[in-house]
């Protein structure tokens, strides 16, 4: 992948102790991975874990609604959304 962002939603998964799986951001130049839920490390080399600001979380949000319309499953919106620092 370049560039470009990836999210994960961590919800209703088999992967509760790792949402990202085996060796995450392996082939990803540039770009961001929103993710929620628990993770056992990514290559600390190639990528750097952040805290989401405030025009992030917005951004994230605006988007969350829009794919939940569209994927026709709106009622995980205020799952999603609920907490900040579960992202």
């Amino acid at each position: 992948m370049a560039g470009g962002i990836a999210v994960i939603c961590g919800h209703d998964t088999p992967r509760q102790d790792n949402i990202m799986g085996y060796r995450p951001c392996v082939g990803m130049v540039s770009g961001r991975i929103f993710f929620r839920g628990p993770h056992q490390g990514f290559s600390e080399e190639d990528a750097k874990l952040a805290s989401l600001d405030n025009d992030e979380w917005k951004w994230l949000k605006d988007n969350m609604a829009m794919f939940l319309r569209t994927t026709g499953r709106t009622e995980l919106y205020a799952v999603l959304t609920a907490d900040l620092a579960a992202w």
